[in-house]
């Protein structure tokens, strides 16, 4: 793969969902190199050649999950502020996207949000969709999220106490009330 091709399934590896071609357009753009939408679109098209990015039918683009580890490995070897940069890009390419019945999408964004220290936000959407949450059965993956952040040295106390109450609340209206 070219270099530009290695970069862009780098910052793809982020996405674990399908995105328009608009979408992915917009996402790559989070890295100098894409502000081009001809040389995204010519990194794309290298990448759909040699299998790794599949079309859909619906002509939203996924990686292909063979290459799904192979493609974190690189973003891992990508600068900090790269990494911070794709991952806000691309909380609010899916914040402006997510929609009913989009779970694949809110988890992404679920767990990207204490990566770039938005952890109220984190708190609010779990709080007001934990019951579309649980009825998805998905609350386990939020849970673990959630959890993760109680123990970051870099999460705010106050952001904390919210994830806490949160946890708490899923906690009372369960039957055992075990961990409560």
């Amino acid at each position: 793969l070219s270099a530009d091709a290695q970069l862009a399934v780098a910052l793809m590896s982020l996405e674990r969902f399908p995105l328009s071609e608009n979408e992915c357009f917009d996402f790559l753009s989070a890295h100098e190199t894409f502000r081009s939408a001809a040389l995204a679109a010519g990194a794309i098209r290298e990448l759909r050649d040699w299998g790794v990015v599949e079309r859909l039918m619906s002509g939203a683009l996924v990686t292909h999950d063979a290459f799904i580890v192979m493609a974190a490995a690189l973003f891992e070897t990508l600068d900090g502020a790269v990494n911070v940069a794709a991952k806000r890009k691309l909380a609010a390419v899916v914040e402006k996207s997510v929609g009913p019945g989009q779970i694949s999408r809110l988890m992404v964004y679920c767990r990207l949000l204490p990566q770039i220290g938005r952890v109220e936000v984190l708190a609010d959407i779990a709080s007001s969709l934990s019951e579309h949450i649980h009825e998805q059965g998905r609350s386990a993956d939020l849970e673990m999220v959630l959890e993760d952040v109680l123990v970051s040295s870099e999460v705010a106390p106050l952001d904390k106490f919210m994830v806490a109450d949160t946890l708490a609340l899923w906690e009372f209206h369960q039957p055992e009330k075990t961990g409560f």
